[in-house]
């Protein structure tokens, strides 16, 4: 699918309530400018579930998914969460390499109206790569070695 079309389908569908009281459609922009859209559902007050799906303007596609520790209630007017699992994963659009990290992020965010979440998510993960005659773990230009997650989301 191409990249402007995968936008066009995720700006249509987010603003339609979701089926289910506890889950929300997640349109997100992270620090390597990519676009993603995907679903938060929350188990019961204090576990859940995150997963997006995108692109970015450098031609990889981009997915995250984690298991999600909620510490305020869902009536709330702000949200803290922990999120354990893949902060990070991509693939070119060649499908010829692919990077994934495993590690964890804190989620802090607010109601903008009812049905309306604004999130910051800031978080690191420890990232392998997959290509072949190179290294899986390699020195990065970030501190620890750990792939950043920084990004900011509208939840519907």
């Amino acid at each position: 699918m191409r990249p402007a079309a995968l936008l066009a389908l995720l700006l249509a569908a987010a603003p339609l309530p979701s089926a289910a009281g506890d889950t929300l459609v997640c349109l997100n922009l992270d620090w390597m400018l990519s676009v993603r859209g995907g679903v938060e559902h929350r188990l019961d007050s204090r576990l859940g579930f995150k997963g997006d799906l995108g692109v970015s303007v450098m031609g990889l596609l981009a997915a995250d998914a984690f298991i999600v520790a909620y510490f305020l209630p869902p009536e709330s007017s702000f949200r803290l969460n922990l999120l354990i699992g893949v902060p990070n994963a991509g693939a070119p659009l060649t499908f010829n390499a692919a990077m994934i990290s495993f590690g964890f992020s804190l989620q802090f965010g607010f109601h903008l109206s009812e049905n309306v979440l604004m999130d910051i998510r800031i978080g690191a993960g420890f990232p392998l790569f997959f290509e072949a005659d190179k290294e899986v773990v390699r020195d990065l230009p970030f501190p620890m070695d750990l792939w950043p997650d920084f990004t900011i989301s509208v939840d519907f």
